[in-house]
């Protein structure tokens, strides 16, 4: 954006496209100063036709693309606030009108409605229902009650991870999800179960023709989806690069490893890398790929496991039961079929509960 002398603001727009491998001379072009966006404009022109078949296949992406950001739950996040009766076209990106939009779900889409209770209700049992009363003025807050009391309790009463958990499901499970919707990092503040639940819903909005693209770290999170369904992001020579990992070169893991475990393991890419560390870079990769073995493999022919760790007992070694894993790991390292089940190891199906304290 560029403010002029009349402190009109003015939008700089230019196209970039980068395909294949021809990465040192990406198609890029100047479109100027405007008020108004020249894409539109382009598209209906025949000029360029190069310019024209870009902005051609671009717009429609993007008009239906909306990027969403929940994290902010402060004192005063948006979705704290008063909003206004009828400012309910669509749920705005930081959930500011989520109560009158709420109070229009309720009304003209009742079904809707009560999946997204029954949602919360899923990961907050003790919540009732959400109390949606405009004041005279017709401006609406969210508030909500609980089971077994009578008094009404407003959105900063309601734990971090609910408040988010509640703009997420408003969202997914509502009647106005857009084609495309993008969350950065949606797990924050969220119980377990509710991230478990968010894959869900998630997979229910893709099963109904919507796109969902979850910008994640998580390793709890990306264990609910498939190697299909990831893509993983790099930064590489100033530039942000985009792969699927390779399933073929995985394949060994799969059967044993949830995707959230690969990642956690360095197997998918995305690994931090600084300039100038690159043989440093190098070596770390060939020790987390010879570990990523070993697990794999089980013991070596000395008895020892991955991560440290013996069957033989030695001195200074833990005996036998040892996982190799720490409380840390094992949560998340779970075989796919093993999660959620507290009792056994994920890397030898040993008990939990011979692990030593």
């Amino acid at each position: 954006m560029h403010w002029d002398d009349s402190d009109s603001a003015e939008l700089h727009e230019w196209l970039l496209f980068q395909a294949g491998r021809d990465r040192d001379r990406p198609f890029t072009k100047d479109l100027g100063f405007g008020s108004r966006s020249r894409v539109p404009r382009i598209t209906q022109s025949t000029q360029s036709v190069r310019l024209h078949n870009f902005a051609t296949y671009v717009r429609p992406i993007l008009e239906v693309c909306r990027v969403f950001h929940f994290d902010d739950v402060s004192e005063n996040a948006p979705v704290k606030s008063r909003s206004t009766v009828g400012d309910d076209v669509y749920l705005r990106s930081d959930a500011e009108n989520i109560a009158a939009y709420l109070f229009k779900v309720r009304h003209t889409h009742p079904e809707h409605y009560q999946r997204i209770v029954s949602t919360v209700r899923h990961v907050t049992p003790f919540f009732d229902d959400f109390v949606l009363v405009p004041d005279p003025s017709d401006r609406i807050r969210l508030r909500w009650k609980q089971r077994g009391l009578d008094r009404t309790f407003l959105a900063h009463e309601a734990s971090d991870g609910t408040l988010r958990f509640i703009c997420l499901a408003m969202l997914l499970l509502g009647p106005d999800l857009p084609a495309t919707a993008v969350l950065d990092e949606p797990e924050l503040g969220l119980h377990p179960a509710a991230i478990g639940l968010l894959a869900e819903v998630t997979h229910i909005a893709g099963r109904n023709g919507h796109k969902v693209i979850l910008a994640t770290q998580s390793v709890p999170l990306l264990s609910h989806f498939a190697l299909e369904e990831v893509v993983v992001l790099e930064r590489v020579n100033g530039a942000t690069q985009a792969t699927r990992p390779d399933r073929a070169a995985l394949e060994g893991f799969l059967e044993d490893y949830s995707t959230g475990s690969l990642w956690e393991m360095n197997l998918l890419g995305g690994r931090p890398a600084h300039a100038g560390r690159s043989e440093v870079n190098t070596a770390s990769a060939a020790r987390d790929e010879a570990g990523a073995r070993r697990m794999r493999d089980g013991p070596d022919e000395a008895g020892r496991h991955p991560r440290g760790g013996s069957d033989r007992g030695e001195a200074g070694q833990q005996g036998p039961g040892h996982c190799g894993l720490d409380a840390r790991n094992v949560r998340d390292a779970g075989r796919r079929h093993d999660l959620g089940d507290p009792h056994w190891c994920p890397s030898w199906r040993r008990p939990l509960e011979a692990l030593p304290r």
